[in-house]
């Protein structure tokens, strides 16, 4: 597992948000985690009311990865 190194040359894994249920749905499998966006929470205005709930993929892993499939784009041949 790669590790994030920040400004100051520490390196650490980035810790994953927990899932909102409240906020979002799930996308196609759920955790206690917040993995991504798919469609993101609308509100009416910043601190107003929300006028319908985002879309999210969850996972059951506290500590993201990230590996190069996560950091290139795929071409198809």
């Amino acid at each position: 597992m790669r590790e994030i190194e920040n400004e100051s040359g520490a390196q650490h894994n980035p810790k994953r948000l927990p899932f909102d249920r409240d906020v979002f749905e799930e996308y196609i499998s759920g955790g206690p985690y917040l993995e991504y966006v798919v469609w993101p929470v609308m509100f009416l205005h910043q601190g107003g009311p929300m006028l319908g709930k985002g879309v999210a993929h969850g996972t059951r892993e506290a500590i993201g990865r990230l590996d190069d499939e996560h950091l290139t784009w795929k071409t198809a041949e």
